[in-house]
C-alpha cells in the first residue's frame, strides 16, 4: 500500500506482503475513510476485496477534486486574461481617448442603472450632484434641461457627450502629447493597483465560499456569481478613478 505524492490515489499491492498486516491496513482504510464505500469486514476477513473497485473509487474522487479546483482557478484566470488584454491595449493603443470614452460609458451606465429605476422628479439636481459634487468632474450641464427629458436613452446619450467633451477639452488645455503620456500612466497605475487588490479579494472569497454548502448552496455557483459582481465593481472603480484623475490635471502656469 502506498500513497503517490499528494494525489489521493492508492495503489494496492498484495504480492509479498504479510497477509495479517495487509488485512489490518485495509481495515484501517475502511474505518477511517469515507471515500471507500460498501466494504464489509467479511470481505476483509476472507480476502475477497475488489481492489479494482476501491482504486477506481479513489481515482474518481481525485479527478473530481482536481476538476473542482480547476473550475475555481479558471474564473480568476478569465479575469486575469481580461485585465492583461486591457493593459496590452493601453500599451499598444494610440487611441487612449477611445478607452477613456469606454470608461465614460461604464460610468454613465452605472449611474443610470442605479438612479433611474424609479421616476425621478429633479433629474437636473441629481445629475449635477453625482457628477460635479460626488465625482468632482466639474461638467457644465446648464445648457440642458434634464427634467423635461423623459427618454432615459436620450439622457444617457447627453451625459456621454458631455463627459467626452470635457475629456477632450482637458486634452486641448494641457496639449495632446502630454495628455497621451499622462493618460497612459494614469490608466496603467490604476489598473495595476485595483487588480492587485482584486486578486486578494478573490483568494479570500475562495477560501470561505466552501462553507456555503452547509446552507445548501453550491459553493462554485456562489463563487462564480460573487466573483462576477466583484469584477464588475472593480472595473467600475478603474473607470471612475481614471477619468477623475485625468480631469484633475492642471496645466502648469508659465513662470
Amino acid at each position: 500500500l502506498k500513497m503517490q505524492g499528494n494525489d489521493p490515489k492508492l495503489v494496492f499491492q498484495k504480492n509479498g506482503v504479510n497477509q495479517t498486516i495487509f488485512k489490518y491496513v485495509v481495515e484501517e482504510i475502511v474505518q477511517r475513510s469515507s471515500i471507500v464505500e460498501n466494504i464489509s469486514k467479511d470481505e476483509i476477513k476472507n480476502n475477497t476485496i475488489n481492489f479494482d473497485r476501491i482504486q477506481f473509487r479513489l481515482e474518481t474522487i481525485g479527478f473530481y477534486s482536481r476538476k473542482t479546483i480547476l473550475d475555481y482557478d479558471n474564473i480568476l484566470s478569465l479575469q486575469r486574461l481580461t485585465m492583461y488584454s486591457l493593459r496590452d491595449q493601453i500599451l499598444d493603443s494610440k487611441d487612449l481617448f477611445g478607452i477613456a470614452s469606454k470608461y465614460i460609458s461604464v460610468i454613465v451606465d452605472d449611474f443610470i442603472d442605479n438612479n433611474f429605476k424609479i421616476n425621478i422628479h429633479n433629474k437636473q439636481e441629481l445629475i449635477h450632484h453625482y457628477f460635479n459634487e460626488k465625482l468632482m468632474l466639474n461638467i457644465d450641464f446648464s445648457c440642458y434641461n434634464f427634467n423635461s427629458i423623459e427618454n432615459i436613452k436620450d439622457i444617457k446619450a447627453i451625459l456621454n457627450e458631455c463627459l467626452n467633451n470635457a475629456v477632450l477639452n482637458k486634452k486641448d488645455e494641457i496639449g495632446t502629447e502630454i495628455a497621451l503620456i499622462l493618460l497612459n500612466n494614469i490608466f496603467l497605475s490604476i489598473i495595476d493597483r485595483n487588480w492587485t487588490s482584486q486578486i486578494t479579494v478573490m483568494e479570500n472569497l475562495k477560501s470561505g465560499v466552501f462553507y456555503r454548502q452547509y446552507a445548501n448552496s453550491n459553493p462554485l455557483i456562489a463563487y462564480k456569481t460573487e466573483s462576477f459582481a466583484l469584477f464588475n465593481n472593480m472595473f467600475l472603480k478603474i473607470a471612475k478613478q481614471s477619468i477623475i484623475s485625468f480631469m484633475k490635471i492642471k496645466k502648469a502656469e508659465n513662470s
